[in-house]
């Protein structure tokens, strides 16, 4: 083999290693493969939400994200329109947390 082919062929495998790993990697990953469930939660003085990634448990919301202090969604309607928005951003990748533009954009009361 010439020093051409040879850096060629090296080249080539890499490629094939890293996108077969990566190939690997996105379609194993956890939240990917499982099934999220948004559920509301009753509290004592307003709604909650909770979201569950097959059997784990992952967010247990009792209270508006994003907030200064402690109150909770006026609404069984407003706590999973914010759930489901959360739920959206889990299963694009990003992060599962909510800004106060984003709670007013989905007409959340606070």
């Amino acid at each position: 083999m010439t020093k051409k082919e040879k850096i060629f062929f090296y080249v080539s495998l890499v490629m094939l290693v890293s996108g077969t790993g990566i190939g690997y990697l996105k379609s194993n990953t956890g939240q990917a493969r499982k099934k999220i469930v948004l559920q509301s939660v009753k509290q004592t003085n307003g709604w909650g939400y909770c979201i569950n990634a097959g059997k784990d448990y992952v967010i247990q919301q009792n209270c508006i994200p994003g907030i200064t202090g402690y109150k909770t969604f006026i609404s069984e309607d407003e706590a999973l329109r914010a759930g489901r928005l959360v739920v959206d951003k889990m299963q694009h990748g990003q992060l599962p947390a909510l800004t106060i533009t984003e709670l007013k954009g989905i007409h959340i009361h606070f």
